[in-house]
Order: structure tokens, then C-alpha cells, then sequence
């Protein structure tokens, strides 16, 4: 849509090429600074939303590395309990920043935030290109170290999912 829409496979085709949601990121900040103002009734909300969602996805994105790819160690807490701490003693440098972090509440976090963007980049899709009402920015979830209370999670609530249709029997 921010690339004025028209024959769109050719440009699926250059977005779905690229491996790094980060360079995706960058190509969709270049085509928004080169938007034409005034193709969009919101055209200052379109540049500073999407501006916004990618420097929140920067985050999300730094903070979910540091959860998935520090060094982790069990520890035993008694017969039925154990503890996982990131491993810093080697000076892994993601590591350390989670010293002192609930890793579960890292993960929740991580999920909840990215939950949060993508529906306001789908609330964002339809506006611009169905004409839905522009959507307000979302309130992220904190990791509960403040007073902000957490946005209701708006994905799947069940704990064992289906595989897809074409998966089953």
C-alpha cells in the first residue's frame, strides 16, 4: 500500500526475497519518506505510525534475540523446582542483559508486544487501503515494572492448537 499499491506481486516478490525482517523494515522507512503527502487523508499519521511500529519492532527485536539466543543454565531448586538463569560468567554480552530478568516474563513480553504491532499493522493496512477509520496506537504490555496495566492479549487463548486443515487427516 505505502508503494501505491498497483501490480503488488512484484513487490511481494522483493519483500518476501529479503531474509532479515530488519532490511524489510528499512525498505518499507525508504518508501514511506519517498510517499507522495497528501495520497492518504492521514498522511502525517501514516509516516509517523509506521515510523513508530518499526522503531518498537527494533526493540522487540533486540530484546527477543537477547531471550532466544543467550546461553542458558538449569539449576536445581529441590526435588520439583528448578531455576533457568542466563549463563554471563563466559561475558556473553546478551546474557548480561537479561541478569536479574524473569526470562519467562522476557518471552511473554516479547510475544505480547509483537501480538500488539502486528494488529495495529493490520488496523493501519485497512485504513489505507480499505478505508477503515485510522486506529489508535496500541498501549504495549510492560514487564510489569511500572504502573501501567498490560493490554488484554488478543491472540489464541487455548493451550493446544490444531495443526491447519490441510495438515489432518
Amino acid at each position: 500500500t505505502i508503494m501505491s499499491g498497483g501490480v503488488v506481486g512484484q513487490y511481494f516478490a522483493i519483500w518476501h526475497a529479503l531474509k532479515s525482517d530488519r532490511s524489510q523494515r528499512d525498505i518499507l522507512l525508504a518508501a514511506l519518506k519517498s510517499h507522495h503527502p497528501g495520497l492518504h487523508d492521514n498522511s502525517q499519521a501514516v509516516v509517523q505510525d509506521i515510523s513508530w511500529i518499526c522503531a518498537q519492532a527494533e526493540k522487540l527485536e533486540d530484546a527477543r534475540n537477547d531471550a532466544l539466543h543467550s546461553p542458558l543454565w538449569g539449576v536445581s531448586q529441590g526435588q520439583d523446582s528448578a531455576l533457568v538463569r542466563p549463563v554471563i560468567g563466559l561475558g556473553h554480552v546478551r546474557a548480561k542483559k537479561l541478569l536479574g530478568k524473569n526470562l519467562l516474563t522476557e518471552f511473554r513480553w516479547c510475544r505480547d508486544s509483537a501480538t500488539a504491532l502486528r494488529d495495529f499493522a493490520m488496523e493501519i493496512d485497512f485504513a489505507l487501503s480499505r478505508g477503515s477509520p485510522w486506529p489508535d496506537r496500541p498501549e504495549l504490555p510492560n514487564r510489569g515494572d511500572t504502573n501501567k496495566t498490560k493490554p488484554p492479549h488478543r491472540g489464541r487463548t487455548t493451550k493446544h492448537l490444531l495443526p491447519p486443515k490441510s495438515s489432518r487427516a
